[in-house]
């Protein structure tokens, strides 16, 4: 938007300026011009055309995050200034020059992953996915138009696709956090695959895959009917090895990384995580919900709950698997809680927490005993929010349409009561989903063998933690200095015993520990560790068990 005078104006400008009284037309409002280019996906060009009365542009994201590590790498440490006129400290870019006028850098391709981070310029085939959030500015220089440029290429602009370039305008609003894929592949109309997928993967998980989306899209509308979504623009990437990555920013383009070894635990893989991104197209992209303080939990234990559901009912879990992701879900956030209350967490928005509390949340407040089923009432519930509605998760879920109706148990669990005296009291009463157990399920003896890692990891690097949870192994991670653990040790056992697969391996150390004063850690070489350990490493007083006839009523 260029700064211009009207014509009209010009053609009267004696007689217009001689009459005081009459104001002349306010300046048009700054703005920065902002070009997101990829001429090769091994890197982004972007610049930003600012006004001249600005100096500097600061990032609406500092790329902090309250989660990470001592070692944390930031979200900006490998881009760098592309000219002269450019200044970076990663939080700010600073003019050099009073003559410049446009502030360049260059971003390499990386396949870097960020807590609560979208893509910043993440590798797909041929090309790079591309959130605006990262970019986005203050508005200390003006609002900002939005413009991505594959020469030749093809363009996908919050899910609409078209040929070498692509615009969001200040005035259209919207840009500043925003999903782009830029391709080096021409663009032919009508053409589009609505699954962008690297040519890395064999050809039988392709098919796997859109048989996995179909599967869960009919499912989905079966359970929530109905309620109105659409499949976005898709892009899949190879992963490493045991790990995976999903999002679908503004529900118009959703990512999804994964090992591209084709088998039983790629698909079962694709089940569980697939399942949990197509849930989020369920839920309003914008919550107006009186729990808004702890819209992560309730996005993220929302998407939990129907990937659970949907894979229950479609047979990708049994009974007893289903029992299993709500008994995880469950013990999971009290043991993360630490007996602390919901609100005394202050970091309950990060990492797990939000999705196994929030699966839990949803799970004991959709098993209230009201005549409305539990999936109707999650349809009204998101219903609701995507109309732009004003809801109350708490009375939503344990209500629904029942009128003389208030909800008990959820307001507690987010209150200033500790978790688990809720969830115990919860546990005690007639027709409870929960009950008070000692017993260990077989759905528990992961998520306690990654606890006892912790715990020892705490004991042997000074109280810091930072390991990969891979299937059935916990890889330690750089970062703490610690006594004995060293990065990319692959712990699988422990007092000689399947660490990930019998629950009296936990059992054993934890009584090692007690008794000895130290432990022994089986690794994948075939080596084992000696850590020193005491009374800090335990087991739990007690566990939470999920009855399995009320587990089963929540799929209807």
């Amino acid at each position: 938007m260029k700064l211009h005078l009207s014509a009209l104006l010009l053609a009267c400008a004696p007689a217009c300026f001689a009459r005081s009284a009459i104001p002349a037309p306010a300046s048009s409002p700054a703005t920065v011009h902002a070009t997101i280019t990829m001429r090769d996906p091994a890197a982004l060009e972007v610049s930003y055309e600012i006004p001249p009365s600005c100096t500097a542009l600061t990032f609406r994201d500092d790329g902090v995050r309250p989660n990470a590590g001592r070692n944390d790498v930031g979200l900006r440490s490998d881009w760098s200034a592309a000219d002269d006129c450019t200044g970076l400290d990663g939080r700010q870019l600073r003019r050099k020059n009073a003559s410049c006028s446009t502030l360049r850098l260059r971003v390499p391709a990386t396949k870097r992953n960020k807590d609560r981070t979208y893509p910043w310029a993440y590798p797909v085939e041929k090309g790079l996915y591309v959130h605006t959030s990262s970019y986005a500015l203050t508005d200390a220089c003006g609002a900002v138009d939005w413009k991505f440029v594959v020469p030749g290429g093809t363009v996908v602009v919050d899910g609409v696709t078209t040929a070498e370039s692509g615009a969001r305008t200040a005035a259209a609003g919207g840009g500043d956090a925003m999903p782009t894929v830029l391709i080096q592949q021409a663009f032919r109309p009508g053409a589009t695959s609505r699954v962008h997928a690297s040519s890395n993967f064999a050809r039988q998980t392709l098919a796997y895959l859109d048989a996995t989306l179909d599967s869960i899209e009919r499912e989905l509308r079966k359970e929530l009917p109905g309620l109105p979504f659409s499949i976005p623009f898709i892009v899949a990437s190879p992963s490493d090895p045991h790990n995976y990555w999903g999002d679908v920013a503004n529900r118009t383009v959703m990512r999804l990384s994964f090992p591209p070894a084709p088998g039983r635990e790629q698909e079962e893989l694709l089940h569980t995580f697939v399942a949990h991104e197509m849930a989020h197209l369920t839920q309003p992209q914008d919550w107006n919900d009186s729990w808004k303080e702890d819209e992560a939990t309730v996005g993220e234990g929302g998407a939990e709950f129907l990937r659970a559901v949907t894979a229950a009912r479609l047979g990708w879990l049994d009974h007893d698997g289903f029992k299993g992701e709500l008994e995880k879900a469950v013990n999971g956030c009290v043991l993360a809680a630490n007996g602390k209350s919901w609100k005394a967490l202050p970091r309950r928005g990060w990492g797990r927490m939000p999705y196994d509390c929030g699966l839990a949340f949803y799970a004991i407040g959709l098993s209230s005993d009201v005549p409305q089923s539990s999936l109707l009432r999650l349809r009204d519930y998101n219903r609701k929010g995507k109309q732009g509605e004003r809801t109350d998760f708490a009375r939503e879920l344990e209500c629904g349409a029942a009128q003389d109706c208030q909800p008990r148990w959820l307001p507690r669990l987010a209150g200033t009561e500790t978790l688990e005296n809720v969830l115990q009291d919860y546990a005690r009463q007639p027709g409870s989903l929960l009950r008070v157990t000692s017993e260990w399920s077989p759905a528990m003896v992961k998520p306690m063998a990654f606890r006892h890692i912790e715990q020892l990891m705490r004991a042997d690097c000074n109280g810091a933690v930072s390991m990969y949870q891979e299937a059935a192994a916990a890889r330690i991670a750089p970062g703490p200095k610690c006594g004995v653990l060293r990065a990319d040790m692959v712990v699988v056992r422990a007092e000689a015993l399947p660490l990930f697969e019998d629950a009296g391996a936990v059992k054993a150390s934890v009584k090692a520990c007690q008794e000895k004063g130290k432990t022994v850690l089986g690794l994948q070489d075939g080596s084992s560790a000696t850590l020193a350990c005491g009374q800090s490493v335990s087991l739990p007083a007690q566990l939470f068990g999920v009855d399995p006839e009320r587990a089963q009523a929540l799929l209807k």
